[in-house]
């Protein structure tokens, strides 16, 4: 098998970073809650991903929230509000990803 141009590019280990971004999310978090966390999940929580942003603000100073919600929040059963994993700004998150899509696209590797 040939290598691809991109391969050099991006690097045998290269994955995408909203991926890489989630994944240190989860590592940053101490022990105790990631047990928490993992627990929920095997409870039917999902991670959701959501943008939240103060009215009139910039949406370049707006954030991203990665969290944990319940498997039907508006259920009553559900007290619990979501659970945050991470939290970072939506610049950050673009600015990655225009990273990521400019080599991805320079040599034309699909994803």
């Amino acid at each position: 098998m040939s290598e691809h141009p991109a391969d050099k590019a991006l690097g045998a280990n290269w994955r995408d970073p909203r991926q890489v971004r989630k994944e240190n999310a989860w590592a940053n978090l101490d022990p105790a809650t990631r047990a928490q966390f993992t627990e929920l999940q095997r409870n039917g929580w999902r991670d959701d991903v959501r943008f939240e942003r103060f009215e009139h603000e910039p949406e370049q100073d707006a954030w991203v929230e990665y969290e944990l919600v319940p498997p039907d929040p508006p259920d009553p059963r559900w007290s619990e509000p979501a659970k945050r994993i991470g939290r970072w700004s939506v610049k950050e998150e673009r600015d990655a990803q225009s990273r990521a899509n400019a080599i991805v696209s320079e040599h034309e590797v699909l994803e």
